[in-house]
This record gives C-alpha cells, sequence and structure tokens, in this order.
C-alpha cells in the first residue's frame, strides 16, 4: 500500500498566486509567485531592499497538506528546492539551493 497518495489534488488547490517571503532573518525576501493558466507552473520574482530582484520558473506539486516546489531558470543562478506544509491558504516550510537555503512563507490568492 502506498504511503503518499499517488494522484495530485486538483489544480483549483494551487491557486492564482502566491505572496511568499523568504530567507525570514534578518530581512527577507518577497515573493509573487503568479500561475501560469491551469498548470502547476508559475512564474516567480522576488525583490529585497538591498538586492536586485530575481525571477524562476517554479513547478508545483501538491500532495495533500504537503508542497514541493522546484525552481529553476533563476536569474541569479540559485536553483532551489522547496517544501512545505500547507493549512487552509498558508504555507510554511524549508528551502534548501545551490547557495544557501532556509525558511520560508507564504500565502495562497485564489484571485
Amino acid at each position: 500500500e502506498a504511503l503518499f497518495p499517488t494522484t495530485l489534488l486538483p489544480a483549483q488547490y494551487l491557486g492564482k498566486s502566491w505572496d511568499e517571503k523568504e530567507g525570514l532573518v534578518p530581512t527577507p525576501w518577497s515573493g509573487k509567485w503568479t500561475r501560469v493558466g491551469n498548470t502547476n507552473q508559475f512564474n516567480a520574482q522576488w525583490t529585497h531592499p538591498v538586492h536586485p530582484p530575481v525571477t524562476a520558473k517554479l513547478t508545483v506539486n501538491r500532495l495533500g497538506n504537503s508542497v514541493f516546489i522546484d525552481r529553476v531558470q533563476s536569474s541569479d543562478g540559485n536553483d532551489c528546492v522547496y517544501s512545505g506544509s500547507v493549512q487552509g491558504a498558508k504555507i510554511t516550510g524549508s528551502y534548501k539551493c545551490t547557495r544557501g537555503g532556509g525558511d520560508w512563507e507564504a500565502t495562497i490568492n485564489q484571485e
């Protein structure tokens, strides 16, 4: 018997966009992740008070209340893998990148 569900949840569970923060201390990056149509692909952009903006492509997979995200084509060359737990519209988790990693949190927007 499978330990994990073998089917992904329907796409509406991914919302239309995510407001995300990562690298929570000392100053977080603010991310806006925008879904591409009804797919599990997102276009992401991050801003920070002292660093140039970063863009990347995301693939979001949700199994139950767990999310797994691959970040590729990062404009800063720093690709990442995110994992998190969903509670309602809120997600918290951790990420590991080519360089660095840390904690992240997001809110799923349906509009």
